[in-house]
């Protein structure tokens, strides 16, 4: 399976961002140099080891998947929920022309 570092490099800077984690805080809760961590978030980083992949998502309170984006943010899959439930409660006529104006508002 092919990674896409760049997916990860974002994933992770979003993440620490979140958490506001500076890179020298995150290198320093994961015994990394910040060199590292840059590398890592810029995409430049051709070998991540698993203990070193595990490190980083312990401490940003996220999965390996996430990271790599193999999965939904599971912030955003319970917003996703959410909107479904919303939506499902519509009248169907009211659901249907709100996915309309979804559709004609994405491809403008």
């Amino acid at each position: 399976m092919l990674i896409d570092k760049n997916i990860m490099g974002k994933n992770l800077k979003r993440l620490r961002q979140e958490r506001g984690l500076t890179l020298e805080k995150l290198a320093e809760l994961t015994d990394m140099s910040i060199n590292t961590i840059a590398r890592f978030e810029l995409g430049k980083n051709t070998n991540v080891r698993l203990d070193t992949l595990l490190r980083i998502c312990s401490e940003l309170d996220t999965t390996p998947d996430a990271l790599l984006g193999l999965q939904p943010n599971q912030d955003r899959f319970a917003e996703y929920q959410e909107l479904i439930a919303e939506l499902s409660a519509l009248p169907a006529a009211k659901r249907q022309a709100l996915l309309a104006t979804l559709i004609a508002f994405i491809r403008v």
